[in-house]
């Protein structure tokens, strides 16, 4: 028998069909509208979040107002996102903004604190904390090693601005660190604005209560458990901005600007509250930590792709936070290729065993190499890639001077322990963007919505993904009830990390060097010159051996776009039997340097083989004079027809996990992601 709860709320259903049906037929402009409490009513509907009326969507970390000085007469220019602003007008940095004007942040150096700036004219904070009440990890705070008793972190609340005027000149004063807008003795003119780079680290100050119950997973699987936290807090800690500064001539000097608040004679922080909603996954990562060493030895091309990684990374530490052996972080991939090509030279010649044993040899073995590696006689090897024989010496005078930083980087990048803590960085950094990547697939374009973080605690990981708009949004929250639709004991997260590890980019190369590898120039020009059905049948053959090789498995629509990409691409390559014998030679040449260097392959090494004689096709031979004598730009053609062939997604690339953050990203991250390390740990190819 219907009780007369149940009668009512049927006849309020009905009475809201009825008006809903009212409302369509009197108008379509508002297909979304829906009579109030109707979620409350039908029992198989389930309620979406609703943003309350009073909410207004500002990023996370708030609006600063700002206020332009100009001339000395003080003017409101309204509100601006604060990260847009802080990641732009820290002292240092320059934009053209309001009505398309060039500004810059009000700010001069500190009078007690050198080569830092005083916070105390740039902005006004509407709170200040010591860095000790949210951070208690070291002493030390950041790479910079700011003392963190003396430190406070300040949130601002106003920026003080000013407008330059027009054809205004730059000087850059390198013992104050300051630019000048005017000549003073010493100072390097330079020939624009520099770039900026904010630098910061997270802080969590507030991780919320847990308003949902946890999703736990079994304790064999890689994640532990899945909270909603209802109040989530990231303080986001500015501690100096990152300049590039291009003289006049060729000088590039890249700088940091430290941070000073004189009237409280304490190390500055710049904070922003980010205060959100946010899905919390933990993370069980003590199983693929152990197996780090024993998938290196395993694997000696990943072991010394990882090393040489390592090496990098260390040599953009160097210069980013101590201006050694190097001024700018634009030398730096000139410098690294240099060792590439010294690494390859050593391996061919067998003078050394490794770049290790090699930097412990005496200098003048290294001026030799040099001189082989970039000839005065003739235009080959390094001088195809923009190296000029005039430059041996500066390059000598740069290894000899800091032979002792040159040893000391690749003992670490050769050394167990410090490669398996580099490694372990390496593992937290792409698995954070693997499960990026996932959930957008996962989540569709919701996913946009949200901001990513994690946090390592050991052989624990933690990834927050939390609403973009200060106080949440509710996305976050959508994001946990999608996650309580699963279940725990049949998701296979591992599975799920490997498909959001596969890239259309990768795949589609790795069907293109298979198709060199297993067939004919000849044929490949007649195939993919012929029927369409013909092309389609040679593609196919060669993704399912792809898949086969490699152990996974791609979905129809997937299959059905790489066949698109890959026609595309092959067709480029095999446009007359010439170029395709030059290719397929090329490929040829990779598969041999992989096996003899034990490492990927890089330009570099392809184009110092290539220059070795190696080719057996005299097509292959003429094309590669053709393109070594034609030149294009500063290099030869060569090096531009080498880079075709190579592959572009290694470690990881914008199309599957080199995903971008939001303002003050970090300028390492690349140097930090390996998506091969990530799939040998999860046991997938």
């Amino acid at each position: 028998m219907v009780d007369s709860d149940q009668r009512r709320n049927y006849e309020r259903a009905v009475r809201a069909r009825d008006y809903w049906e009212s409302l369509q037929r009197r108008s379509n402009l508002h297909p979304f509208f829906h009579p109030p409490d109707l979620f409350a009513i039908d029992p198989c509907v389930v309620k979406p979040y609703c943003v309350p009326k009073t909410f207004v969507p500002i990023p996370v970390g708030g609006n600063i107002e700002i206020y332009d000085q100009t001339g000395g007469r003080v003017k409101s220019e309204g509100f601006e996102t604060k990260e847009f602003i802080l990641a732009n007008f820290l002292p240092g940095g320059y934009k053209k903004r309001w009505e398309f004007q060039h500004y810059r942040a009000v700010w001069a150096p500190s009078e007690r604190q050198p080569v830092c700036a005083n916070i105390g004219l740039t902005f006004q904070f509407e709170k200040s904390i010591p860095l000790g009440q949210v951070y208690t990890e070291s002493e030390t705070f950041s790479p910079l090693n700011i003392p963190v008793e003396r430190t406070k972190i300040y949130f601002p609340d106003h920026v003080y601005v000013e407008k330059l005027p027009e054809h205004v000149k730059y000087y850059w004063d390198e013992e104050r660190h300051i630019i000048h807008h005017h000549a003073d003795t010493g100072a390097i003119e330079v020939v624009r604005d520099p770039l900026s780079t904010p630098l910061h680290i997270n802080i969590m100050t507030d991780d919320g209560e847990t308003s949902e119950p946890s999703i736990e997973f079994p304790k064999d699987s890689l994640i532990k458990k899945i909270n909603y936290l209802e109040t989530f807090v990231l303080t986001r800690c500015y501690y100096a901005n990152c300049i590039h500064i291009f003289g006049k001539t060729t000088t590039t000097l890249t700088r940091l600007i430290r941070f000073y608040h004189d009237d409280d004679d304490a190390y500055a922080l710049i904070g922003s509250e980010q205060v959100s909603q946010a899905t919390r996954i933990e993370f069980s990562l003590k199983q693929l930590c152990e197996k780090i060493l024993g998938t290196l030895q395993d694997n000696s091309v990943l072991q010394n792709d990882l090393r040489m990684q390592y090496v990098l990374l260390q040599l953009y530490e160097s210069v980013l936070y101590r201006q050694t052996p190097l001024q700018s972080t634009y030398d730096i991939d000139k410098l690294y290729q240099l060792l590439i090509a010294v690494d390859y030279w050593i391996n061919w010649t067998e003078r050394a065993t490794s770049l290790e044993k090699f930097f412990e040899q005496e200098m003048p073995e290294f001026k030799l190499i040099l001189q082989e590696l970039i000839p005065n006689t003739s235009e080959t090897r390094l001088r195809l890639a923009g190296y000029d024989p005039a430059g041996i010496d500066d390059l000598i005078d740069l290894i000899t001077e800091n032979q002792v930083l040159f040893k000391e980087i690749f003992h670490r990048a050769f050394d167990t322990e410090y490669l398996k803590s580099f490694c372990n960085r390496v593992l937290y950094t792409t698995l954070e963007k693997a499960v990026i990547a996932w959930l957008q697939q996962f989540f569709g374009s919701a996913g946009e919505g949200l901001n990513y973080w994690h946090e390592s605690n050991g052989d624990t990981m933690f990834f927050y993904a939390y609403d973009r708009y200060q106080g949440g949004s509710g996305i976050a929250k959508e994001l946990f009830r999608k996650f309580q639709g699963l279940s725990p004991d049949l998701f296979d997260v591992r599975r799920t990390l490997e498909r959001s590890l596969l890239c259309d980019i990768n795949l589609t190369e790795l069907v293109i060097h298979h198709l060199f590898l297993a067939y004919e120039p000849e044929f490949l020009v007649a195939g993919f010159n012929g029927s369409e059905s013909d092309q389609v049948s040679i593609l196919r053959l060669a993704l399912e051996e792809i898949e086969r090789q490699y152990g996974f498995d791609l979905h129809t629509k997937k299959r059905e776009d790489l066949l698109t990409f890959c026609k595309i691409d092959i067709k480029r390559l095999v446009a007359s039997e010439d170029i395709a014998a030059f290719y397929s030679e090329l490929i040829r040449g990779y598969v041999v340097l992989l096996e003899k260097l034990r490492r990927t392959p890089t330009t570099i090494d392809l184009l110092l083989y290539c220059c070795g004689d190696t080719f057996y096709d005299p097509r292959a031979a003429a094309v590669f004079e053709k393109y070594r004598t034609r030149k294009k730009g500063d290099l030869s053609e060569l090096v531009a027809r080498i880079e075709e062939m190579m592959p572009t997604c290694i470690n990881g690339c914008p199309e599957c996990i080199e995903i971008s953050s939001s303002y003050g990203q970090d300028p390492l991250g690349s140097a930090l992601l390996n998506k091969r390390l990530l799939a040998r740990l999860l046991e997938v190819q």
